[in-house]
């Protein structure tokens, strides 16, 4: 059960603090990747958008589990988190720049500021991991 719990951790965390992220960086990205990323205006694609996080939030948990992460140090947490969250984050932005029209710069700072949302989730998943039962009475 705690796998499960660890997901819904993971993935919670991920979404709110990638949200949090591009609400803070979209006034400095937006103008240097315009015209070829949505508006404020034109709104998300939600179902891509949430499915995106729950990918992340499987793989953050299936890391965790199969690398024992509840039994390691909160240093290896937060090193395993941030190259996770480069990994993806940062090598998918520069991938996209290479393919598409979109610029490599600014996309590699999105790239980068959007793997502390993994950094989060993974973060979080590890926490409900690591957490011990509570001891029945007798």
């Amino acid at each position: 059960m705690k796998p499960l719990f660890a997901f819904a951790a993971a993935w919670a965390a991920c979404l709110v603090s990638g949200t949090a992220i591009a609400i803070a960086m979209q006034p400095f990205i937006a103008p240097l990747l315009a015209p070829h990323i949505r508006t404020e205006e034109m709104g998300l694609h939600f179902p891509a958008l949430l499915s995106g996080y729950v990918v992340l939030a499987l793989g953050m948990v299936a890391l965790a589990v199969l690398t024992d992460a509840a039994s390691r140090s909160w240093g290896w947490v937060l090193q395993t988190g941030a190259v996770l969250g480069l990994t993806v984050f940062l090598g998918d932005h520069l991938i996209t720049a290479g393919w598409s029209q979109l610029a490599a710069g600014p996309m590699a700072v999105s790239g980068v500021l959007d793997a502390l949302s993994v950094l989060a989730g993974f973060v979080a998943g590890v926490w409900v991991l690591k957490r011990q039962p509570a001891a029945h009475p007798a």
